[in-house]
């Protein structure tokens, strides 16, 4: 069965969704006070705790079609297994990637679904959008799956959120800060923005010589399919959309 057919076949049931009461969050969930997020480790954490999801393999299907497994299988080509960085000779963007064309239409797709399931919050003291948390171990297993192997990360944390910024949106200078994987008990280095829609006018993220603004080293514009990888120290900013929505997956990693 397709899998449109098969995600139209079905009324989404509660009992889908667990809130994630079983997860241990601590003040140390998220440390540093600026990151693309705009509020402080302990916000994220209540605001975790009352929005999360958890997705186990069955649930996933509502979300991932029939056969969620195949969203979750190794990557099998060495297509992207060359990614440059942005730029070689910057100390900032020499740790930036940008890599295109890693997911299939009907895994986007059906991320676009699971966003309109999760309630929405807009409080933020440094941006305007609106943010949609969830957890599942699917999901960023499904996206670690697709990342090529030579850049050597591990791990993506489960906690994840999606962003969607409406005409005027923005986020203003910053750089992200760390989360605890209690899992591991190994700290996040990464950032990654999963671009679920594509922009033209505005809605560029910028990379910046400081965080007080300076100057623009190179602005990357989203593209609906395409990843950009960046570690959290890396000054950054979320230029205002102009006439098409911006929408995103964000995520962590190590």
């Amino acid at each position: 069965m397709e899998i449109e057919n098969f995600l139209n076949a079905f009324e989404f049931p509660k009992e889908a969704i667990s809130t994630s009461l079983s997860i241990e969050y601590s003040d140390d969930t998220r440390k540093g006070k600026d990151h693309d997020d705009g509020d402080g480790g302990e916000e994220f954490s209540e605001q975790s705790k009352r929005n999360a999801i958890e997705l186990d393999k069955e649930d996933a299907a509502f979300y991932l079609g029939d056969d969620p497994e195949i969203f979750v299988r190794s990557v099998t080509t060495n297509s992207h297994d060359s990614i440059l960085p942005i730029e070689r000779d910057n100390e900032i963007l020499s740790r930036v990637y940008y890599i295109p064309e890693c997911f299939e239409e009907p895994f986007l797709d059906n991320l676009a679904q699971l966003a309109r399931k999760l309630e929405g919050n807009s409080h933020s003291h440094n941006m305007s959008a609106t943010r949609r948390f969830f957890y599942s171990e699917i999901i960023a297993d499904a996206i670690l799956s697709r990342l090529p192997p030579s850049l050597g990360f591990q791990r993506i944390l489960p906690d994840m959120r999606f962003i969607e910024y409406g005409v005027g949106g923005f986020i203003a200078p910053h750089t992200d800060g760390v989360m605890f994987d209690a899992k591991t008990g190994r700290q996040s280095t990464t950032s990654f923005l999963l671009y679920l829609s594509s922009t033209t006018e505005g809605g560029s993220t910028d990379f910046l010589s400081s965080v007080q603004g300076g100057e623009i080293l190179h602005q990357v514009w989203p593209r609906r399919g395409w990843i950009l990888l960046f570690p959290h120290d890396s000054p950054h900013e979320g230029t205002a959309v102009s006439t098409q929505h911006k929408f995103l997956l964000r995520g962590d990693l190590y």
